[in-house]
């Protein structure tokens, strides 16, 4: 369980880093308005992680453990060279990430639960923890079920995760980002210039760039989009704009409404 330990650890100080970083160098000037937002965001975090992240972990770490994992699992079976392995892990887990994240905005079930991340009327990096529980766990379930047929190693999935999260945490940042920096980058990751548009008010906008890793699932299945001038974009889904779905218990009570 020491390499679950770590993963934590290695994310808590990259999610503060960028936390504090956005504060000195920011994108968007969002004022002292940032610091109830801030709080309500982390809150929901914080219930997630003492609801679910030891019984996750706890279940991944026994998921990867079972002798049927490790006799009918694909990566178990093939015997192939461990860094070709570890690419194909995160590719197919990464494309995972962005098929899941695409059926949450095209099925209107999940899309109840999803909504509760992009009432956020402010992007900082706070935002990238901002999940409705039912989701949390819905994502849980299934990528347990996509592990057990994958058979992928904890270790490969420990990786994965860390790398993913950081960058999710980059893109949903407010860091300012020299523009023709976050060009380059896109060319490979997701970006915060990219992503950013993903959280328009704009619906066409909202559903277009679901990439949380790798930026070429949207431009190979033609979900990307490119905005010029992202600077007035209005973030939020056009009923949610009243601040009080920023705050914890319209967090959880949003879907149902």
């Amino acid at each position: 369980m020491f390499i679950i330990e770590l993963k934590l650890e290695i994310l808590i100080f990259f999610f503060f880093s960028f936390l504090i970083f956005e504060k000195i160098n920011y994108y968007y000037n969002q004022g002292n308005s940032f610091l109830k937002h801030d709080k309500s965001n982390l809150a929901i975090m914080l219930f997630n992680t003492i609801i679910f992240n030891s019984f996750f972990n706890y279940v991944f770490f026994l998921t990867t453990s079972s002798r049927l994992f490790r006799k009918y699992g694909v990566f178990q079976i093939l015997k192939i060279n461990y860094i070709i392995k570890g690419i194909l892990i995160i590719l197919l887990l990464d494309f995972w990430t962005y098929f899941w994240h695409r059926l949450n905005h095209e099925m209107k079930f999940l899309r109840k639960f999803h909504k509760v991340h992009h009432t956020d009327t402010m992007m900082n990096v706070t935002t990238a923890v901002r999940f409705h529980f039912i989701e949390f766990l819905l994502s849980f379930l299934m990528k347990t079920l996509i592990i057990l047929i994958l058979g992928i190693s904890l270790k490969y999935l420990i990786v994965y995760e860390i790398i993913m999260n950081i960058c999710v945490y980059f893109h949903h940042s407010n860091i300012k980002i020299n523009k023709k920096v976050d060009n380059i980058l896109n060319k490979i990751i997701v970006t915060p210039y990219m992503h950013r548009v993903h959280h328009s008010i704009i619906k066409k906008e909202r559903n277009s760039n679901y990439s949380a890793l790798l930026s070429i699932w949207d431009k190979i299945f033609n979900t990307y989009t490119y905005k010029e001038d992202i600077q007035d974009i209005i973030f939020g889904l056009e009923k949610y704009q009243d601040k009080k779905y920023d705050t914890f218990i319209y967090m959880l009570i949003t879907p149902f409404k």
